[in-house]
């Protein structure tokens, strides 16, 4: 699954597969943003990739 959202000036594009997410920003002038993600602060600065490990799903109830 991929989606791109526009925050801050910053075309992100978020893309989902085999465990793993990525977030991209597209090239520009907007200035480094802080994504929080599994409860880590991280800069993404415009033109760059990061990637982070998706937590296991826990198999149970879904909540309502």
């Amino acid at each position: 699954m991929a989606f791109e959202v526009l925050y801050r000036g910053h075309r992100l594009r978020v893309h989902l597969k085999d465990g793993q997410m990525s977030i991209a920003s597209a090239p520009g002038d907007a200035g480094p943003i802080t994504v929080h993600v599994y409860g880590a602060d991280v800069v993404l600065p415009p033109g760059q990739t990061r990637q982070f490990p998706m937590p296991a799903r826990s198999t149970g109830v879904a909540a309502s």
